[in-house]
């Protein structure tokens, strides 16, 4: 979960003639889904290929689903249409075209088909976990399209009596937040509507009778207001403990027979970055949890000028940079440095990720983070207020608390490498030979054996193998009554295998 992940463009722009720009769009035609393509081709200037001759074929995983020919018009578009009656198409699907740019000169582009279909997912995410009937308390959801983008929703909660209870709207990427105060006895359904104007009737989660809310309120510019409420849920204390990168740094707790408590904590206390809210029980099970992001303006202020505006072709240039803190005293540093032609190579800024998004925020939320340095390019109240929609959204437990106060932890799925194994089955007569002598036979580096013996099982370990280099290791293997007839070693299949899929794929 930890490992670095990041989706990188690679192109040749000294011999790439033809950029592409390709927009999908679906819809479903007697049960049939009908996909379709506009893809635009242009220069490295934006300069249309217009009226130039393309065929083009549609591939999944390993045959050729549709192929056709056409033109491209003034603004150097093609519109291409076709059916879809293969699901995994959209995992491995993609677009072969062939553009004639000139007499006798094709130019062939690839491009993958991007996603599914044009629905749209929308979860609700009650703040810290749950709704409680009775209980007022802030509700976010998320809408993601078949792409794993953000998309706008607006909608409306009505009770099971068509009833109107609040309206809702996306804020940001699909992503908002409203607040909702559940009553005993009803159900609710949000009615969706979609930037098409298609609509969706979707059931919010079930309220319980009983429980506790975790409410946390980040808008105050000093401190954290932390709300605790207690729903028929008993006279015993609870404790409220916040820790950041492992640390424990907060920790309180209610009084006896006391509903509930509220709080507020400091932010002096925490380092930029996201801090964990929990609510234990006395017993120490754990109740709600709840995301926040500490964000001070502790990043360095960079000062970059130039002795002059212009400059002719490979002329030297010398830049003046000042490093300073927030509180502008001067910074000493190392610095590392890129020059980009901002015309020829698009840069949004929001759409990075930095050093700064991924170790303070995507490397500690779950899924997909679209344009993650969005929240820390200008930072304003509404990048603040969507920042905190984001913790209520993907917010989640890192580690399991349960599990964690019963000692139970998961098995490694790597066991450390400190050392060379050799391991493997020896059989005879394709059945496993118990108590086969195998020896181990190495010339690298002066000669080196080693002898063990195979279980019952024929299984047998080399272990604490040491190697400066590459090495050649032969085995043999013999028979307990000392034959070497028909047996076979098969050594264990060591192939690396997949640790995690890509979870940053949207940016394809």
């Amino acid at each position: 979960d930890y490992f670095f992940d990041k989706t990188i463009t690679i192109v040749n722009a000294a011999t790439n003639k033809v950029f592409t720009k390709t927009e999908f769009t679906y819809n479903v035609q007697n049960n049939v889904q009908k996909v379709n393509a506009v893809i635009n081709y242009s220069d490295i200037n934006g300069v249309p290929y217009a009226g130039k001759p393309v065929s083009y074929r549609v591939e999944g995983e390993a045959r050729t689903i549709a192929k056709g020919k056409g033109v491209t018009n003034d603004k150097g578009d093609l519109f291409i249409s076709f059916d879809n009656n293969t699901p995994a198409l959209f995992k491995s699907g993609r677009l072969v075209t062939v553009l004639g740019v000139a007499d006798k000169e094709n130019i062939t582009k690839t491009i993958a088909i991007q996603s599914v279909s044009n629905q749209v997912d929308v979860q609700f995410f009650p703040e810290s976990g749950y709704l409680i009937n009775g209980a007022g308390s802030k509700v976010a959801f998320k809408a993601t399209g078949a792409d794993g983008l953000g998309k706008d929703v607006k909608g409306i909660i009505k009770d099971e009596q068509g009833n109107v209870v609040t309206v809702f709207g996306s804020q940001h990427l699909g992503m908002g937040v409203f607040t909702f105060n559940p009553q005993a006895g009803k159900t609710y359904k949000a009615h969706i509507t979609y930037e098409d104007g298609s609509e969706k009737v979707i059931a919010l989660p079930a309220a319980k009778d009983s429980g506790y809310l975790l409410s946390v309120d980040n808008s105050n510019p000093a401190a954290l207001i932390v709300r605790i409420i207690a729903v028929n849920a008993g006279t015993e204390p609870v404790n409220l403990v916040a820790h950041s990168g492992g640390k424990l740094l907060y920790a309180a707790k209610s009084k006896d027979g006391g509903t509930g408590f509220t709080t507020a904590v400091p932010k002096s206390r925490f380092s930029s970055g996201i801090v964990q809210f929990t609510l234990f029980s006395s017993a120490g099970e754990p109740l709600n949890e709840r995301l926040v992001f500490i964000q001070k303006p502790d990043l360095l202020k960079l000062n970059v000028s130039t002795e002059k505006q212009v400059y002719a072709p490979r002329e030297k240039v010398k830049l003046n940079i000042i490093a300073s803190s927030s509180r502008d005293s001067l910074v000493e540093g190392s610095f590392s440095i890129a020059v980009i032609d901002e015309t020829k190579v698009n840069v949004d800024e929001a759409d990075e990720n930095t050093i700064l998004s991924d170790i303070l925020l995507t490397s500690d939320l779950k899924g997909y983070i679209e344009k993650p340095n969005y929240y820390f390019t200008d930072v304003n109240d509404k990048t603040r207020a969507d920042l905190d929609v984001l913790m209520l959204t993907q917010g989640y437990r890192r580690f399991e608390w349960k599990q964690l106060m019963n000692d139970n932890f998961l098995p490694a799925v790597y066991q450390p490498e400190k050392t060379l194994d050799i391991a493997g089955t020896v059989t005879q007569k394709d059945k496993p030979l118990a108590n086969a002598k195998i020896t181990l036979l190495s010339s690298t580096g002066g000669i080196f054996t080693a002898d063990t013996v195979a279980d019952t099982q024929g299984r047998f370990r080399f272990s604490n193998l040491l190697f400066a280099d590459s090495a050649r290791i032969v085995l043999q293997a013999t028979a307990p009554n000392g034959k070497r007839n028909n047996i076979e070693i098969t050594l264990d299949n060591i192939a690396p295998q997949l640790v995690s899929k890509n979870k940053n794929a949207p940016d394809i």
